[in-house]
């Protein structure tokens, strides 16, 4: 009984972790694909949120990618997993992209057209501050 206990434990944690980061991968394809089809907007100050959707969208599913290689590479011990360091290049760029897109929305005021695509983009960065809270703690 012990034993399906702890198998149990570890196939939930499994299934939690490969929900988070299918949930981040949904996410990245929703930021690129937003940025994106916004990407001529002529509303004022938001001319620079469609790139940083589009970049953090891009930085969110080649992190997504090194993960599932990494997670690939484990099964062979013999086998040095060098995505680690390039995974942490990753996301020292994304905390710099979190910062670009800090000034972008919080050193100007609320603009006048098109709320979806700023208040997508203020949910996206302060959700992406109170993960980086966590992480610290």
């Amino acid at each position: 009984m012990g034993c399906f206990t702890d198998c149990m434990k570890c196939c939930s944690a499994s299934i939690l972790v490969m929900a988070l980061l299918a949930a981040g991968l949904g996410i990245s394809i929703t930021s690129v694909v937003l940025g994106a089809t916004n990407l001529n907007s002529n509303c004022t100050g938001i001319t620079q949120i469609p790139a940083y959707l589009i970049t953090t969208g891009v930085l969110g599913i080649v992190s997504f990618l090194v993960r599932c290689c990494d997670r690939d590479k484990e099964d062979n011990k013999d086998d040095t997993n060098k995505g680690n360091g390039f995974l942490a290049l990753v996301q020292v760029a994304h905390v710099g992209v979190l910062i670009w897109g800090s000034v972008i929305l919080f050193g100007k005021s609320r603009p006048e057209c098109d709320t979806v695509l700023y208040d997508y983009t203020f949910a996206i960065t302060i959700t992406a501050y109170a993960i980086l809270a966590l992480l610290i703690l």
